[in-house]
């Protein structure tokens, strides 16, 4: 038996996080930076476009 690795469009669903019933969902790790001189930049000199991306 042959089966085709496709499926019609109208089973897709929206996806819905809160799928899970009761699921607790952890808290995102915070990162922490580590302190040290701040710099500004003052100015761009170049650039340049790869991709189609700045």
């Amino acid at each position: 038996m042959h089966v085709h690795p496709v499926f019609h469009v109208s089973l897709l669903e929206p996806y819905n996080s809160t799928f899970i019933p009761n699921r607790v969902v952890p808290p995102s790790p915070v990162i922490e930076l580590v302190e040290g001189p701040e710099y500004e930049v003052g100015a761009i000199l170049d650039s340049k476009i790869m991709h189609n991306k700045l």
